[in-house]
Formats: structure tokens, C-alpha cells, sequence
């Protein structure tokens, strides 16, 4: 599949279904971040745990940047994170954080709670892009690390109320961790 097509097809399911479907029910969108509402201080926030995230993940990608040098590595962030700025931070923050996590509180009736279980799901859909390393690798894979990568998702928009700060985060992180992609295949 393109990666047009993908990005299209993510928006599709992860944005417009779940804002068609608030429209039908005659639910309002205020209050599920898509605001700019405080968006510098929401921005500085992002731009600061995305540079503490990053910096922890370089010792893992240091081979990464050795091997293709600063300019073309520093390149592939960028590259990566314009990517999954639209792939992967805004629809899956907007689906899973504003979306579910939003409603999760409602029915839990529990701030608390929301954030968890919107980031148990967020690991376990995240086992379908895995598959191929085998279902015991996927699992403990996508239970551990999406997981926890979604709980800090989940627990930064419950703070903010924004979806800025998620989105910017989630994209960089990804990127950070997709390097060698975006080095490789993306830039050759």
C-alpha cells in the first residue's frame, strides 16, 4: 500500500468516522483539544518532553547516526517526523486521547481510568503492524512499549487538554525510533 493511501485511509478510520459519528450524535468537539487555546506554552511543552524523549533514545540510535552521518540523520528526523506527524501523532492522539480516552472518562466516570484503558487498547491495535515478527514478539512488544508510550500520551492530554503537546511528542518519539527507515528507504 502507498503511503498516500495509508496516511488517507488512517485519517479516514482515526478522525473523520469518529467526528462524523459526534456529528450524528449531536456531541460538540470543545474540550477534545482541537483548540490552539494556550498553544505556546502547549508547544514549548511539547518541543521540551519531545527533546528530553529524543535524547534519551540517541544512545539506541547512535549506530544509526554513525553509519549515515549528522546531516543525513538529522534530515531523516525531519523527514520522520513530518511523516508521523500526519500518520501516526495526530489521527492515532485524536482517536485514542481526545476520542476514547474522552469517552472511557465519561463512561469510568474516572480520570484515572481513562488513561489506562485507552492505552491498553492503543498497545494491543498496535500488535496488527507486528505480526510478521510472530505473535509472542508483537505482543510483548507492542504490550510494552506502545503501552507505556501510550499511557504518557494519555496522561500528557489529560493534563494539557490539548492535543499539541501529544501530537508533537508522539511524532518525534516515532521518528526517533524509525530512524533507520527514514535514513534508508526514505533519503537511499
Amino acid at each position: 500500500m502507498e503511503i498516500g493511501t495509508a496516511v488517507l485511509l488512517k485519517l479516514l478510520f482515526t478522525v473523520v468516522i469518529p467526528l462524523l459519528l459526534l456529528w450524528v450524535k449531536g456531541d460538540s468537539v470543545t474540550g477534545m483539544g482541537l483548540n490552539l487555546r494556550n498553544w505556546p506554552r502547549n508547544l514549548g511543552l511539547a518541543l521540551l518532553l519531545s527533546g528530553i524523549l529524543a535524547g534519551s533514545l540517541l544512545p539506541f540510535r547512535w549506530a544509526v547516526i554513525e553509519d549515515a552521518g549528522w546531516p543525513k540523520a538529522g534530515l531523516g528526523v525531519v523527514v520522520g517526523f513530518t511523516y508521523n506527524l500526519f500518520q501516526a501523532g495526530f489521527p492515532e492522539e485524536f482517536f485514542y486521547r481526545a476520542y476514547l480516552q474522552g469517552h472511557l472518562a465519561v463512561v469510568f466516570r474516572s480520570r484515572l481510568t481513562s488513561p489506562l484503558l485507552a492505552s491498553l487498547i492503543f498497545g494491543l491495535l498496535h500488535i496488527l503492524g507486528r505480526l510478521e515478527q510472530g505473535i509472542a514478539t508483537a505482543f510483548a512488544f507492542s504490550m510494552l512499549n506502545e503501552t507505556v508510550r501510550g499511557l504518557l500520551y494519555g496522561v500528557v492530554w489529560e493534563r494539557t487538554r490539548s492535543l499539541i503537546v501529544p501530537t508533537v511528542l508522539h511524532a518525534m518519539v516515532s521518528s526517533m525510533l524509525g530512524l533507520r527507515f527514514f535514513v534508508e528507504r526514505v533519503l537511499g
